[in-house]
């Protein structure tokens, strides 16, 4: 018997729901809830779950006081996270969801539409089969250019090792170095996929940094290097503006000053947002500290710096992330974080903190 979802209207009718069932509270939980994994037939333990030391995050005293709130959530837990030196890494879990349908940036399963990527409603044609397939997409990393460059190329690395082919799908957001990243990350072309029936969907939580996922952010580093060949004009220190990524109310108020002040320590400034992935890369590559508003950008920074560099991210107090913490501590090299002041165009830094925190790292670290 053919599953449901095969059905063109199936899938447009469930398209359709999505929004009734989201308003009503409803989640999409045959398809993908992964950390429950209620739905899935079969689950496999890729790699087992560990305990692990963090180092300390690279700051200054009062400076974890000032944060306030996050956008996405409990403040406490992304303070927690910033400041734990111990920690328990959960395993790698595959879930198997059979009888999957990949259409146009959704997955259907029944009458559930699994938003990954807004791309459009379901296409008027008949799916082709395919065995097995794992999923290397997320919603966060169609919208956050941080969590495609990272959490979502991982997953590619992890199909690539377990044999599987790669279900990508294309992020709706236009970012404008995807096509050269994923060629220098030696990770394959995004393509037409869909509708694709997939007969078992490997669906992972990823969400440990297990020795398996550290192994993979090393290579994902690795293969930067490899591929980019040697850089032509190598900086030692950078700051990376976040330009057009900023959003309102997110916005380094004393911009120029800081960059005022970085750049008479020796610091590069660069706009990614101005410049191509090859201009970013050939600069960042092997520096020792990259400086920058909390933000996707900083995943250049995590790809590029050298081991035992330094990532400083400049935090507004109403927004604290430590998202790059546990992905720089898993390839040897340091997080910081200077919490700014609040005004009325977004927050300030203070310069003396910052030539404070960065004084080791100028002098020769």
């Amino acid at each position: 018997m053919k599953p449901f979802a095969t059905s063109f209207f199936v899938r447009l009718l469930a398209y359709g729901l999505r929004p009734l069932r989201k308003k009503l509270g409803f989640r999409s939980t045959n398809v993908r809830d992964v950390r429950g994994r209620r739905r899935s037939s079969e689950h496999l333990e890729i790699q087992p779950a560990e305990h692990g030391r963090f180092p300390p995050a690279v700051t200054l005293p009062g400076q974890i006081e000032r944060a306030a709130s996050n956008y996405f959530g409990d403040v406490r837990e992304y303070i927690e996270y910033a400041t734990m030196t111990q920690c328990s890494h959960v395993a790698t879990i595959a879930s198997i969801v059979h009888d999957v349908v990949y259409d146009n940036g959704y997955l259907y399963k029944g009458l559930s539409a699994e938003h990954i990527s807004s791309l459009g409603k379901p296409t008027h044609r008949r799916p082709r089969p395919h065995r097995k397939m794992l999923l290397c997409s997320s919603s966060a990393g169609s919208r956050y250019f941080g969590d495609w460059l990272v959490a979502d190329n991982l997953l590619e690395l992890l199909a690539e090792r377990q044999g599987i082919e790669p279900l990508k799908i294309l992020p709706h957001m236009q970012y404008p170095h995807l096509q050269h990243l994923t060629s220098v990350l030696g990770l394959r072309e995004y393509k037409d996929q869909g509708p694709i029936l997939i007969e078992e969907l490997w669906i992972i939580d990823d969400s440990g940094y297990n020795q398996d996922k550290r192994n993979r952010l090393r290579e994902l580093r690795s293969r930067l290097r490899e591929n980019l060949g040697s850089p032509r004009d190598p900086e030692r220190f950078i700051y990376l503006r976040r330009g057009g990524l900023c959003l309102p109310g997110r916005a380094l108020s004393n911009e120029d000053e800081v960059i005022e002040s970085l750049r008479s320590a020796g610091f590069c400034i660069i706009d990614p947002s101005t410049c191509t992935a090859r201009e970013v890369l050939e600069k960042i590559v092997g520096s020792s500290a990259v400086v920058g508003v909390e933000g996707s950008q900083m995943g250049y920074g995590f790809l590029g710096l050298r081991e035992g560099g330094l990532m400083l991210t400049l935090q507004p107090p109403y927004h604290f992330q430590s998202a790059f913490r546990p992905r720089c501590a898993s390839v040897g090299v340091d997080w910081g974080f200077i919490i700014g002041k609040q005004d009325k165009d977004g927050f300030s830094i203070d310069v003396s903190e910052l030539a404070e925190i960065l004084s080791p790292y100028l002098n020769g670290r």
